[in-house]
């Protein structure tokens, strides 16, 4: 939610944090539609914004996920590249975060390299 004292959206900040929600949660399998993040220090960076499902996004995920939102902006960032281009997201590009949510029925995931396992 905006403040009353923040700056209008650009148009290309706008163009930005729509794709942004159509990228899918950087930290759960969900694919839906979801909502634009922006990090600590980053309120009213539009091209600061990470992806995260309503879920991950209420419960600050990424706080116990292992990984940073840093990590997270930067395959926001990646997966907003890809749609630029007219590519979609590979199906087969796994969450950061492999915990599944009750609340919705569970994608198909494959590991992610990215995460260490113990």
């Amino acid at each position: 939610m905006r403040s009353k004292n923040s700056r209008d959206i650009t148009g290309s900040e706008a163009e930005h944090l729509a794709l942004v929600k159509q990228c899918g949660c950087v930290f759960c399998a969900h694919r839906g539609p979801t909502e634009a993040h922006h990090p600590k220090g980053c309120q009213g960076l539009h091209f600061c914004a990470i992806s995260a499902c309503e879920t991950c996004h209420g419960a600050r995920v990424w706080t116990f996920c292992g990984m940073t939102e840093m990590q997270a902006l930067n395959e926001t960032n990646r997966r907003v590249a890809l749609l630029r281009k007219g590519l979609p997201i590979p199906e087969h590009d796994a969450p950061i975060h492999s915990r599944q949510h009750s609340t919705r029925t569970p994608s198909k995931t494959v590991p992610n390299p990215l995460v260490r396992t113990a």
